[in-house]
């Protein structure tokens, strides 16, 4: 935790924002992520059916049937979900030790993972990661943190 008094409880309330909104892209990340790899591996003939009412071309719409039914495209969705998924997670608990004020390695990485591109709202998770790292820069919030 921060250290008591109103230096270390004015910190927490500077880095509740960030925080806060860190906290809410990362749901929102995971929700996103999880809701499109399943629709990609376990149902591909959705997505072919979105592709046709936007008016792909047919032969499109085949192409991308035969490539979501492969083993290998299926394998490597579900790779690549799980680790976008993993960092998403990382990111919400540092966000929630950011805004607990329990540690500061976590608070710099959620901030740190939020300048990473893939993702929903990926520029205004940019902007959040660059507004608590340059809190967390700030000399007074990073005294209130606690030696680990």
């Amino acid at each position: 935790m921060i250290s008591g008094g109103i230096e270390g409880d004015a910190a927490v309330e500077r880095l509740r924002p960030p925080a806060v909104l860190l906290l809410v892209i990362g749901v929102a990340d995971v929700v996103t992520t999880v809701f499109a790899i399943s629709f990609t591996v376990f149902r591909p003939q959705l997505v072919t059916r979105l592709l046709e009412k936007l008016e792909v071309p047919a032969e499109d719409v085949a192409t991308t049937l035969t490539r979501l039914q492969e083993p290998a495209f299926r394998l490597f969705v579900l790779v690549i979900g799980a680790i976008l998924v993993g960092m998403y997670l990382a990111a919400i608990v540092g966000a929630l030790k950011m805004y607990r004020g329990e540690s500061y390695r976590w608070s710099v990485a959620a901030s740190a993972l939020a300048l990473l591109p893939p993702g929903s709202c990926a520029c205004l998770r940019f902007l959040i990661g660059i507004w608590a790292l340059v809190l967390l820069t700030s000399p007074a919030i990073r005294a209130g943190f606690r030696r680990n």
